[in-house]
């Protein structure tokens, strides 16, 4: 449906040369007052200064032809609505949600932290917080805190799920360019179903002794109240480090070994044959070496 034209447009001459409106009410038309271009409110405001009674008809004017236009659009079938940018959505959404989705941001999609302060993200987040009443703050800084808190909360939920449970444990090391990494994972039944966790990335920055990975091992096994009673073996490569260090774990359990009681934290005191042949006599734990393991 076109527009119709402002009717104050009909009190006017426009010489489009020029680019000049020449009013042709009363004594204008004499004065040949004009107006550079021609838009509908400098020509609007010249009638409703100078000539008030054209003034009023034009407004009367217009109200009519709006009637019309209304009339029109009755009787037209309704138009498909656009939605125009800007407007206002309704999200179900909660403050714990808001915290979650940028822990999660973080460590399940592995941002950094500073992207939480981003201008970009902020744009986002910002308005979600001030509708929800702004009695919260999300920040890179705030939300450290609830990250270690997370964690907290999945230890304590994973401790539960190992509680009296048989446990297989899987353990390698990993280099990259300067840093070491030892890995955990467990592997228990839960429903009859096998379950796969993982305990722990352990960063070695001592020397990787049999002796320092048995501790790191024992350290991370405490944090899950896991006990050596409760391992029911161990899937590691071949590195004699890590042989030492299941050794020196099964010595702990007091595990009769048939080649010696010898818990030397030195590698070179333990040699090949006498893992093999510890592993074959072990009659408490089922240790299984896998040379090309990986996690």
């Amino acid at each position: 449906m076109p527009k119709p034209p402002n009717p104050v447009f009909s009190r006017f001459r426009y010489d489009g040369e020029s680019n000049m409106s020449f009013c042709k009410v009363g004594l204008c038309l004499d004065k040949i007052v004009s107006f550079k271009g021609h838009h509908g409110g400098n020509l609007t405001a010249h009638l409703r200064r100078f000539h008030q009674e054209e003034y009023e008809f034009v407004q009367q004017e217009k109200v009519a032809i709006e009637i019309g236009r209304q009339d029109e659009r009755s009787n037209c079938p309704p138009a498909r609505k656009k939605r125009k940018i800007g407007t206002s959505v309704e999200v179900f959404i909660d403050e714990q949600q808001v915290i979650e989705g940028c822990v999660s941001l973080v460590t399940e999609s592995g941002r950094p932290f500073k992207a939480l302060d981003d201008y970009g993200f902020r744009m986002i987040l910002d308005p979600v917080i001030k509708a929800l009443g702004g009695s919260f703050t999300v920040s890179a800084e705030n939300i450290v805190p609830r990250v270690n808190q997370a964690a907290l909360d999945i230890r304590e939920k994973l401790k539960s799920e190992l509680k009296n449970q048989f446990v297989c444990l899987k353990v390698d090391c990993a280099k990259r360019l300067s840093r070491s990494i030892l890995g955990i994972n467990v592997q228990f039944i839960q429903n009859d179903k096998l379950v796969l966790r993982t305990l722990s990335t352990y960063e070695l920055k001592d020397r990787q002794t049999g002796a320092t990975l048995k501790a790191m091992i024992l350290d991370v096994l405490k944090q899950y109240s896991i006990t050596l009673p409760q391992v029911y073996s161990i899937t590691t490569d071949n590195g004699a480090n890590i042989l030492l260090a299941v050794k020196l774990l099964s010595a702990d359990a007091n595990l009769a070994l048939t080649t010696g009681s010898s818990t030397e934290s030195d590698e070179g005191n333990c040699s090949s044959a006498d893992i093999f042949e510890y592993f074959v006599s072990s009659t408490f734990f089922t240790f299984i070496i896998s040379i090309f393991f990986s996690f």
